[in-house]
C-alpha cells in the first residue's frame, strides 16, 4: 500500500492539472451557447439558462465564415499536393542522383534553414506586388510550393531506401 502512494498522488496532481487546463475551454464552449449578456453575469454561470445558436448564426452570416473555410481548404489542398510533388522530386534528386556540387548545394539549402521566415516576408511581398499577385489565390499558393525543410525530410527518407 505504501508503495502506491506516490503513484496515487501523481495521478491526482495530473487529474487536477488537466481539469484546470480544460476548464477555460469548456467554459468558452458553454458561453458560446448562452444568450447575449449571460456570460457576463455575476456570479458567472457555467451552464446556459437556455441554449441558443444565435452567436454561430451571426458568425457565419456577418463574417462569411463559410467562404473563409472554403478558401482555406482550397489553398491547403493545392499547396499540400503540389508541395509534395515538388519536394519529392527535389529530395529524390539530392538523395539518389549524382551531379556536380550536389553536397555543396544541399548544404547551402540546409544552411538557409537558420534564416527566420520573417526576414523574407517583405521581399516576398514586394515581388508578389510587382507581378500583381497580391490578394489572389496564386499569391498565397506559389510561395508555399517548395520548402527547404520539405526537401530535407524527403531527402533523408530517400537516403534510407536502398538504391537497388
Amino acid at each position: 500500500m505504501r508503495r502506491h502512494t506516490p503513484t496515487i498522488l501523481l495521478h491526482a496532481a495530473l487529474i487536477a492539472g488537466s481539469i484546470i487546463t480544460i476548464f477555460p475551454l469548456a467554459w468558452m464552449i458553454s458561453a458560446s451557447f448562452m444568450p447575449t449578456g449571460e456570460a457576463m453575469m455575476v456570479p458567472p454561470r457555467f451552464f446556459p439558462s437556455s441554449i441558443t445558436l444565435e452567436h454561430y448564426r451571426d458568425i457565419f452570416t456577418r463574417l462569411n465564415l463559410g467562404r473563409s473555410f472554403l478558401n482555406s481548404t482550397l489553398v491547403a489542398v493545392v499547396v499540400t499536393s503540389i508541395s509534395l510533388l515538388v519536394n519529392s522530386m527535389a529530395g529524390y534528386a539530392f538523395a539518389k542522383l549524382r551531379f556536380a556540387r550536389r553536397e555543396r548545394t544541399f548544404a547551402l539549402l540546409v544552411g538557409a534553414l537558420v534564416i527566420p521566415t520573417q526576414v523574407g516576408m517583405l521581399p516576398l511581398f514586394l515581388m508578389l506586388k510587382s507581378i500583381g499577385l497580391v490578394n489572389t489565390y496564386a499569391g498565397v499558393i506559389i510561395p508555399g510550393l517548395a520548402s527547404i525543410f520539405g526537401i530535407f525530410l524527403i531527402r533523408q527518407f530517400m537516403l534510407s531506401i536502398p538504391d537497388e
